[in-house]
C-alpha cells in the first residue's frame, strides 16, 4: 500500500528504468480508434528476484503522509513447510461474535 505521491514517484522512476534499460525491448504504445498513437503506462506491479510487488493507492497514507512518499509492504507469501495463508483469522471455535467489558472512571466500552 502507497500513498500517492509514493504512487506518483513510482510511475516516474519504473518509466525512467525501462526508457534507460530496456529490459524486454517492449515499447508501451497503443493504437487508437481515430488511427492516432497513444503512448504512456500506468505501472501497478513489478517483479523482483521472482515476486511481484503490487502497488495500490491508500487514501489514508496520503492524508496522514502528505508531506512525502509512505508504503507498506505486507508480505503475502505461504510458509514453505506447513503451507498456512501468510494471513489469517482467527476466532474461538463457535464464536462469531466476542465481547468483551472495559471499565474505568465513567466509562464503559464492550
Amino acid at each position: 500500500m502507497v500513498n500517492e505521491k509514493l504512487w506518483y514517484d513510482l510511475q516516474t522512476v519504473l518509466s525512467e528504468f525501462l526508457a534507460n534499460h530496456k529490459p524486454d525491448g517492449a515499447y508501451v504504445w497503443s493504437k487508437t480508434s481515430n488511427g492516432r498513437v497513444k503512448v504512456g503506462a500506468t505501472y501497478e506491479a513489478y517483479t523482483f528476484s521472482g515476486n511481484d510487488v503490487i502497488f495500490h493507492v491508500d487514501r489514508a497514507l496520503s492524508v496522514e503522509y502528505a508531506d512525502r512518499g509512505y508504503g507498506i509492504l505486507v508480505d503475502l507469501t505461504a510458509d514453505k513447510t506447513s503451507g498456512r495463508p501468510a494471513i489469517e483469522a482467527f476466532t474461538i471455535g463457535g464464536k462469531e461474535l466476542i465481547e468483551n467489558e472495559l471499565t474505568g472512571v465513567g466509562i464503559k466500552n464492550g
